[in-house]
């Protein structure tokens, strides 16, 4: 549920499941730091997909070299 295939033709049903499994997780946020700290680059970790991680990466990089 939480790693799509290629091709999958419901693909974006999967993504909602897997962050609604997320939502509720009681080691969402470590999941996620894990993911981050590993380089995770597929699947769902911690409720966020791929693009979202990186997202989440590049900001946390900008916002460390504000100090």
């Amino acid at each position: 549920m939480f790693f799509l295939d290629k091709g999958d033709p419901i693909g974006p049903d999967k993504i909602r499941m897997s962050k609604q499994a997320c939502g509720s997780c009681p080691v969402k946020f470590i999941c996620l730091e894990y993911a981050l700290e590993a380089g995770e680059e597929d699947g769902i970790w911690g409720g966020l997909t791929r693009n979202e991680r990186n997202s989440l990466k590049r900001n946390r990089i900008t916002n460390a070299r504000v100090y």
